[in-house]
This record gives C-alpha cells, structure tokens and sequence, in this order.
C-alpha cells in the first residue's frame, strides 16, 4: 500500500492513498471496510495509470463529517477531484457506489467513466 496522504476539504480530513502517472482511477471502498480492500489492485492499475484510493469520511484515517448522505460524501469526493485530480474514472465497491452513483449524478463533468461493483442502490 502506497503511503497514506491528507487534504482537508471543508474541515474534513480525507486520507487517500496515490500510486503510478496517467489516466486517474479513483477507488471508493464499501462498508465496513477501507481504501485497504483496494491494496492488491493499486499496484496492477498502477502500472498503466495514476490510482487513488480514498477513505470515505468517517472510515479508516478519514475524518468524520456531519452528514453522510450520499450526496454530501459525492460533494467532497468531487471537491477532491476538482482540487487534486480533475476527470476520473470512477470505480466503486459496496456503499462506495452509492457514493459513486450520487457523484456520476451530480458532478458528471468530472467524470469519465463509471464502474459499479457489487451494489444495490437504493431507489
């Protein structure tokens, strides 16, 4: 696992791990995991691409917040993005694609593709 990194976002600290240069692959856990389920999959994406890895609010080193909505989780990952990334490719597992659908959405001009791993999305 690459080194643990910090932005804080609105007074919220998200940790995010970041390996390898090229197109950007953001990863978003599931529940009640980390961005330490992704460890074994950085390194194979890595070596064509530039992979992050974030801890959702409130999880792993992340900070918690006061609303966990998916909305208002998507508006920080999109802030991440917009401040650190720009267009992403999306690919979420579990809750992380609630988040993920929530951001694709809302910020959809930050996105370039989206990927949707073992989820059941509400409504």
């Amino acid at each position: 696992m690459p080194a643990a990194k910090f932005i804080e976002i609105e007074s919220t600290k998200l940790c995010y791990y970041e390996q390898g240069e090229g197109d950007v692959i953001l990863l978003l856990h599931g529940w009640p995991q980390t961005s330490y389920v992704w460890r074994k999959v950085i390194p194979l994406l890595a070596k064509h691409n530039r992979v992050i890895a974030v801890d959702l609010p409130g999880l792993g080193n992340s900070s918690p917040v006061s609303a966990y909505d998916t909305k208002s989780v998507a508006a920080l990952i999109s802030r991440l993005s917009a401040m650190h990334i720009g267009k992403v490719h999306l690919v979420s597992h579990d809750v992380g694609s609630w988040v993920a659908v929530s951001f694709a959405l809302n910020h959809e001009a930050q996105l370039n593709t989206l990927t949707v791993i073992d989820a059941a999305i509400p409504d």
